[in-house]
């Protein structure tokens, strides 16, 4: 492909369009890869909507507990360009870990850990977060974002639960009262690990889903 290298226009408009295609390559089907070396050469005159950013997001709604009170908690994950990853909204060290977990319970489950960039965030943001009960919702958040698996149709679910590294689920503390919360917030279900399930499905009107694996 030495033909297309020669680029039309200025320098600095053929550095910021390399800087762009750069960023994509490894993440691109290798298509879209040879289209936007097309474009660069000059051969189409347009960038394709897809060469300026490409990020997927994904949100599942969790639970939280402080003492004896739970609070709502919204898990977003987006997966885009670069390598960097990172968990924000006051997450302590167990939620920090919570990448290395889920990336091996991920892979061990038979789906892949993307190579692109992950950025977590745990809302409210102001609120710290504690526990390994956000494994399974930023691995499931993960997987929708990473075009592996549609989960849209969890939307309606309360969702948490630690992952072991073979992807095994472990009980978690607080059930009860994220399943109250639950309740409050206008949810009729939720997704525990199944030795929480039975905690769980004291509370009325609440359809409880005990999981042993990812």
């Amino acid at each position: 492909i030495d033909f297309i290298i020669p680029a039309k226009g200025s320098a600095g408009i053929w550095k910021e369009h390399y800087k762009i295609f750069k960023n994509h390559k490894g993440i691109l089907p290798e298509s879209e890869e040879i289209l936007a070396l097309f474009f660069l050469s000059g051969i189409f005159p347009f960038l394709p909507a897809w060469t300026i950013e490409k990020f997927m997001l994904a949100k599942i709604y969790g639970s939280a507990v402080q003492g004896v009170q739970a609070y709502p908690v919204t898990i977003e994950v987006s997966v885009g360009s670069n390598n960097e990853s990172a968990i924000v909204g006051l997450p302590d060290s167990a939620v920090k870990e919570s990448m290395f977990r889920m990336e091996t319970a991920v892979k061990q489950s038979g789906f892949r850990m993307p190579r692109q960039r992950v950025v977590v965030n745990l809302a409210p943001a102001d609120v710290r977060k504690e526990g390994s009960a956000y494994d399974l919702p930023i691995a499931l958040s993960l997987m929708h974002a990473s075009e592996q698996v549609d989960m849209q149709a969890l939307a309606n679910f309360v969702i948490m639960g630690e992952l072991a590294l073979d992807g095994v689920l472990r009980p978690i503390k607080g059930a009860l009262a994220m399943g109250i919360e639950a309740k409050k917030q206008g949810f009729t279900k939720i997704i525990l690990p199944l030795a929480n399930a039975t905690e769980a499905a004291l509370i009325e009107g609440m359809e409880v889903f005990g999981m042993e694996t990812l």
